[in-house]
């Protein structure tokens, strides 16, 4: 069995206060390749509306606070270069899309999210229907506010990325991401930390992908 791998990532688009947008896709999907899109959405109590063909993993709307949605696609190569989508009502949001290939054929990605008012936040354990398998785990956390994330959990080195803020009219999103490859039956990510010295509310989650060369369901024989 091997890892599934990230090979691309995209982000945007960035600019005004909207109630939807085109998110960018990474280049070079392929067909049996599984596209994550990850959306962070300042004060907004809509859930994110997909186009078909998506399967949404977690939606955490949050009125005056901050709403996290994923999704996931398992593709065809003709996806294009964006995706539109949409939440309700006009306010500021940050995407962050990842093209993975190696997965699994027949099982389907899963994941998990929590949200909290601490300094930490801490996605919560997760344990994938599959056994103990070569697994992409993404965790990823938003909050509503500016430089909210100075670090990552342990372990997750693969493809950080943070985007500081984006601001709007005063109202700030703050969204963070970081993968890692583990052959495990579940994962707890740990937390990734803060600088503010308060209450913040956050969103944070894991998503886990399963390698390729296993059918759903089957364990690794040795013999």
């Amino acid at each position: 069995m091997t890892f599934p791998t990230v090979v691309a990532t995209n982000t945007g688009p960035a600019g005004a206060a909207s109630a939807s947008a085109n998110v960018n896709l990474p280049a070079g999907i392929a067909a049996n390749d599984i596209c994550i899109v990850h959306v962070a959405i300042e004060d907004t109590n809509s859930n994110v509306v997909w186009p078909a063909g998506w399967t949404e993993l977690w939606d955490l709307n949050g009125v005056s606070n901050v709403g996290q949605a994923v999704a996931w696609r398992r593709c065809d190569g003709a996806e294009g270069s964006t995706i539109s989508v949409s939440w309700g009502a006009t306010r500021s949001p940050d995407f962050r899309s990842l093209l993975i290939r190696g997965a699994n054929l027949t099982q389907s990605p899963e994941g998990t999210a929590t949200s909290g008012t601490n300094e930490s936040a801490d996605p919560p354990n997760l344990a994938p229907a599959w056994p103990t398998s070569d697994t992409l785990w993404i965790a990823c956390a938003c909050a509503k506010w500016t430089n909210a994330f100075s670090g990552y959990p342990a372990n997750y080195t693969d493809n950080q990325y943070q985007n500081p803020w984006t601001t709007v009219g005063g109202i700030t999103v703050n969204s963070i991401m970081a993968n890692r490859s583990l052959r495990a039956a579940s994962e707890n990510p740990g937390a990734f930390t803060t600088t503010f010295g308060g209450t913040m509310t956050w969103r944070a989650g894991v998503v886990a992908i399963r390698g390729t060369g296993q059918a759903a369901g089957q364990g690794l024989v040795f013999g």
